[in-house]
């Protein structure tokens, strides 16, 4: 009795956490298209306008705590599969190519994790 129960606080917090990763899903989406677009060819451009971050499955349903940003250019053209690990890693298959990799994924990644940190003050918005 009090001012204490008039906020359900497993809700705000999870509403806060989901604003949270929704943000870091659009963040790393925006991220890897321009490391994507800058001067890589033809073929990383295209490949970048699939990029997407998100927060939900591609069936639509929306994950508690989980980012990702993909490229879904390989299920619109089955021609694409494995560009997406060829970018990254330079690897065909698990043969490693000439190629060394752009690796932007894992930067984007690690970028994040740094960012997200000093994000953290915002979960306890609307608790106090």
């Amino acid at each position: 009795t009090g001012p204490f129960f008039t906020k359900d606080v497993r809700k705000t917090f999870r509403a806060n956490a989901r604003d949270l990763v929704s943000a870091m899903a659009a963040d790393g989406e925006g991220l890897v298209r321009a490391e994507l677009t800058v001067g890589h060819g033809r073929l990383t451009g295209r490949y970048a306008d699939a990029v997407e971050g998100r927060a939900e499955s591609l069936s639509g349903r929306k994950w508690a705590l989980t980012a990702v940003v993909t490229s879904t250019r390989h299920l619109q053209m089955p021609n694409f599969r494995g560009y997406g690990t060829f970018l990254e890693s330079g690897k065909r298959g698990k043969v490693q190519t000439t190629f060394p990799g752009l690796w932007v994924y894992k930067r984007v990644a690690s970028l994040l994790r740094r960012r997200s940190k000093a994000a953290r003050a915002d979960l306890t918005k609307g608790l106090n």
